[in-house]
């Protein structure tokens, strides 16, 4: 028995509430994508019990619902952010294997700066004396 694709589920408004909408607020439902439009729908139901108007409640459950999706994909993109650094840290420092170990490419960013730092610190440590002594032998 093979596996039938199942279509994405889409929560319409009820007849009754899209009857009740403006034209133009009811093409721009439409036109949503289905995964808002439903989200959308599931907000409206829930107010349509305070008996709010449609139109206002479909304003700002449209709004409501970007603002969940904004906060999802900022969470997902911060999370993405500190892995494509701790990758780009790791790989300087030869560390392989990517986004598998977080731990490990911290521990060698700050191993390889402490190291950068102590390399600078004796450079100019030379520099001072190196400078000392041209001036001595001016």
């Amino acid at each position: 028995m093979g596996k039938v694709a199942n279509p994405p589920l889409r929560t319409e408004l009820p007849r009754k509430v899209l009857s009740q909408l403006d034209p133009k607020l009811a093409e721009l439902y439409s036109q949503l994508p289905s995964a808002l439009a439903s989200r959308i729908s599931v907000l409206v139901k829930e107010a349509l019990r305070h008996r709010i108007h449609p139109n206002r409640v479909l304003k700002f459950a449209f709004l409501y619902a970007r603002a969940e999706r904004l906060v999802q994909d900022d969470a997902v993109s911060k999370e993405h952010t500190k892995r494509s650094k701790l990758e780009l840290a790791g790989a300087i420092h030869g560390l392989g294997t990517g986004y598998q170990d977080d731990v490990e490419a911290k521990q060698r960013y700050r191993r390889g700066r402490r190291a950068r730092q102590q390399i600078k610190a004796s450079l100019e440590a030379v520099r001072g004396k190196w400078r000392a002594f041209e001036q001595v032998v001016q």
